[in-house]
C-alpha cells in the first residue's frame, strides 16, 4: 500500500511539473489596463481614510478629499429594504451606536445610526460622536 501511494504522489507531482512547464511556455505578457499606463503612483484612501476620520462616511472622504488623494475606497452594503448604504462590516456594531446586521435593518434604521460614535484616535476621546456623521446612503 505504501509503495502504490508513493508511486501515486510521484506521478501527480509528475504531472503538475508538466501541466506547470506547458503553461509557463504558452503564457505571454499582458498589457497593462489604461488606467495604470500613466505608471504614477496613486494614493488610495481605504474605506474613505480609516484612522483619519470615521471610516466610510462622508467625515473620511471629505477629509481625504482635502488631503488630495486620487481614489475614496468605499464598501457597500445593502439593507433590509435593499437600498445601499456605505459600510465595510456585516455587522453595524463595531463602527457605530447600534447592534445588528445590516441587511437586518431598514434604511431609515440605518440613517438613525451614529456613525462617529465610537472612533477615537487616542482611545479615549471620541470627537465625532454626536456630530451627526451618519451612514451615507
Amino acid at each position: 500500500m505504501r509503495l502504490f501511494l508513493k508511486r501515486a504522489l510521484l506521478a501527480l507531482l509528475l504531472l503538475a511539473l508538466v501541466l506547470y512547464g506547458a503553461f509557463a511556455l504558452t503564457s505571454h505578457p499582458v498589457e497593462p489596463h489604461p488606467y495604470f499606463a500613466s505608471g504614477d503612483v496613486l494614493v488610495i484612501a481605504h474605506r474613505g481614510g480609516k484612522g483619519l476620520a470615521p471610516e466610510n462616511t462622508l467625515a473620511a472622504f471629505a477629509h481625504s478629499a482635502a488631503l488630495g488623494v486620487d481614489v475614496l475606497e468605499m464598501d457597500l452594503r445593502q439593507s433590509s429594504d435593499g437600498a445601499l448604504v456605505v459600510l465595510h462590516d456585516r455587522r453595524v456594531d463595531r463602527t457605530t451606536n447600534g447592534q445588528g446586521a445590516a441587511d437586518s435593518l431598514s434604511l431609515a434604521q440605518l440613517k438613525q445610526l451614529d456613525a462617529g460614535y465610537r472612533f477615537s484616535l487616542d482611545g479615549q476621546t471620541f470627537p465625532y460622536r454626536g456630530q451627526g456623521v451618519s451612514i451615507p446612503t
